[in-house]
């Protein structure tokens, strides 16, 4: 068994490793090994694939996702193999901080790495749709007038410069501006549905909107305003997952994160 670059055809193969409480894991690889900064590891038998794993870089930040090992072969130290690779991986691209959103069966093996735990992120659950009339008048389509807002927005919310990941999805951006001020942004495409927002009546209006068409929903235990919110509209609780950090801290503000990205960056 050894480790090897994750392939495009090794696609076909991946629903057999697929966790059953996790998303539909094709279309991440598909995305992941069609861009550049995403850096896949696999372990096979040259036959089977056992484990996968994925290593994504933003200049200094690393975060390691979709580290995923076949049922059959847990509890033989291929997890940690895996994420070793990865932050050599991490190592070579002279990244200071490695990220990752730990589940409960890879927790320990992250504290092993020399991870530590910095917060929670909670998992809420609808049986539907938010149905309500989201009409708001600061709710407004995206303008590239409005572009280095959103950037500045979202720095403050990360801890990181990803600039080049929020391009691919600003088009389709919707915004909470007033007064020609962002005060929030809400982007479809990226991941889970990012919301992020640096006032409460923006985050709760962008949030909303968002709910029309997911009824799921995963939220920062910092950010009270928003856990409160779909506690109070019926949500239930299905899981939960640590953020991890190795390195340097990036001191994200993550009470202005009202819907999280995805468990790939946080």
């Amino acid at each position: 068994m050894k480790i090897e670059p994750l392939l495009k055809s090794d696609i076909a193969s991946l629903p057999e490793l697929q966790p059953a409480d996790w998303n539909d894991i094709v279309p991440a690889f598909k995305y992941h090994l069609s861009n550049s900064f995403s850096h896949g590891l696999k372990f096979s038998d040259g036959t089977k694939l056992i484990a996968v794993g994925v290593a994504i870089i933003h200049g200094p930040v690393a975060w390691l996702a979709q580290i995923i090992v076949h049922p059959d072969y847990r509890s033989k130290g291929l997890g940690y193999q895996l994420t070793n690779e990865l932050l050599i991986i991490a190592e070579k691209f002279n990244c200071s901080t490695v990220l990752l959103v730990a589940t409960p069966l890879g927790y320990p093996v992250y504290l092993k790495h020399g991870f530590i735990a910095e917060e929670t992120y909670t998992f809420y659950r609808s049986a539907k749709l938010w149905n309500e009339a989201v009409e708001n008048p600061y709710l407004k389509p995206y303008s590239k007038t409005f572009r280095q807002q959103i950037q500045l927005l979202d720095f403050k919310a990360s801890g990181e410069n990803r600039n080049f990941r929020l391009d691919e999805f600003l088009d389709d951006a919707v915004l909470y501006v007033e007064s020609n001020v962002v005060k929030g942004y809400f982007l479809p495409g990226f991941g889970e549905g990012l919301v992020v927002a640096s006032e409460k009546e923006a985050g709760l209006a962008l949030l909303k909107h968002r709910l029309q068409f997911k009824n799921e929903v995963v939220i920062p235990d910092l950010n009270l305003i928003a856990s409160q919110f779909v506690i109070d509209n019926g949500y239930s609780v299905f899981r939960t997952a640590v953020r991890m950090r190795k390195g340097n801290p990036v001191h994200p503000n993550l009470s202005l994160v009202y819907a999280r990205v995805s468990g790939q960056i946080g």
